[in-house]
Formats: structure tokens, C-alpha cells, sequence
């Protein structure tokens, strides 16, 4: 709430609530709607009129086994602090490059997640991980950032764990 008020004061504008409410009183929105309104601040709140959905239990199954993955996360510090108009760019250098690092990647992911400016890799080893955030931190060392129109203080963070 307090970001969504921040950032339409820097664009000049006005934040106004959007919820969707399924009608309940026990709604999971309805500590937000009671916060909002306090401020005040303009709301509009659509409320569903339909029955719960109702999930079928499972069928029991046996478990799978349980398997040890290595598991990467990359993201970049400074990425919140880019203006609207360095996004593209961030997206086709910063992003592009740690995407080109994973594809040369001798020993591919098994899972790749992303969003925003954060990657989700899964592998089967802790050395295919390990060489993984080194391609990617030696891809990103290799940028001209400045060059780009991007601040050169982005750097990654890359956290392992096994």
C-alpha cells in the first residue's frame, strides 16, 4: 500500500484501491479495505457472487523419493532504484547476458524461474550450480553498463544452496 501511494506522488496521480472480494466477511481483504478507507483514500471494490470452488481430495499415491537438488538464486541489488525509462534496457543487457550465460552452460538447469529481476535455477549438482553463478557473474562483469544508459553500481546477487 505505502509503495503504490509513493509511486503515484512521483507520477503526479492518484492511487486508488482496486479489490476483488468474494463477498464473505471474513474476506482476506477486508483488513486492507479498513486501512485504505482510513486514509482516506479512493476505493473500488468488486465483490463475486459465486459459491466457493470445491477441490476434489486426491487420490492416495505413494510419495516420490526425495531427491537433493542445488538450487541457485540471482538477482541484481539496485534494480528497484532504475528509473521507468532504463527498464528496457536493463531487460535487453543486464537480463539478456545472465540468459546468454545459462544457455552456454555446459550442464543446462533442470528449472528455470524468473520475474522481475530474479532467476530461479535448479540442478542436479552443486558443482553444475557453482559453475553456473560463476558463468553469470563473469557474464555480468563483462558488461559496459554505463555504456547501456544503466548505473554501474547494479551488481548481482547470487545465493546457493544445496
Amino acid at each position: 500500500i505505502g509503495c503504490a501511494i509513493l509511486r503515484a506522488e512521483a507520477l503526479a496521480t492518484e492511487a486508488v484501491q482496486l479489490a476483488v472480494s468474494g463477498g464473505d466477511a471474513q474476506s482476506n481483504v477486508a483488513a486492507d479495505l479498513a486501512y485504505w478507507a482510513a486514509a482516506p483514500r479512493r476505493q473500488v471494490i468488486l465483490t463475486l457472487d459465486r459459491a466457493p470452488l470445491r477441490v476434489a481430495p486426491r487420490a492416495q499415491t505413494a510419495h516420490p523419493p526425495t531427491v537433493m537438488k542445488a538450487m541457485l538464486f540471482v538477482d541484481v541489488r539496485g534494480f528497484g532504484s532504475l528509473r521507468d525509462d532504463q527498464i528496457p534496457a536493463f531487460f535487453g543487457v543486464v537480463m539478456a547476458q545472465i540468459a546468454q550465460a545459462v544457455a552456454t552452460l555446459a550442464r543446462k538447469p533442470e528449472h528455470i524461474e524468473t520475474w522481475g529481476d530474479g532467476v530461479f535455477l535448479v540442478f542436479d549438482q552443486p558443482a553444475d550450480a557453482a559453475e553456473a553463478a560463476l558463468a553469470i557473474l563473469a557474464a555480468h562483469r563483462r558488461l559496459n553498463l554505463r555504456a547501456r544508459g544503466l548505473p554501474r553500481w547494479l551488481a548481482l546477487r547470487i545465493g546457493g544452496h544445496y
